[in-house]
């Protein structure tokens, strides 16, 4: 049960920083359209920032997935009945 607790602690903090930055490309995105209705920000220079943003957006998104889920399997390996570390090191130096 501890480990459908953690798992859903995690669940729950994945979608707390999905959500923060998800909001936060939203407020950049608003922010370059400003400046390009403004004329501060070329058409040009728009379609380039707004990619490269939605790329790193993208990026820290599938970071944060992967972390966490690799965290995950981490800790219900070493909490399952499975052997010990210690253990498995032994066994495959008896080889």
């Amino acid at each position: 049960m501890l480990v459908l607790d953690r798992n859903q602690k995690q669940t729950k903090e994945i979608a707390v920083r999905g959500s923060t930055n998800l909001e936060t490309l939203k407020a950049v995105l608003s922010y370059f359209a400003y400046l390009n209705s403004t004329g501060e920000l070329s058409d040009r220079a728009f379609k380039a920032i707004v990619r490269d943003a939605c790329a790193i957006f993208i990026e820290n998104e599938i970071e944060q997935r992967i972390a966490a889920s690799l965290e995950r399997k981490l800790e219900q390996f070493f909490s399952s009945k499975n052997p010990t570390l210690k253990d498995y090191i032994a066994k495959l130096e008896d080889f």
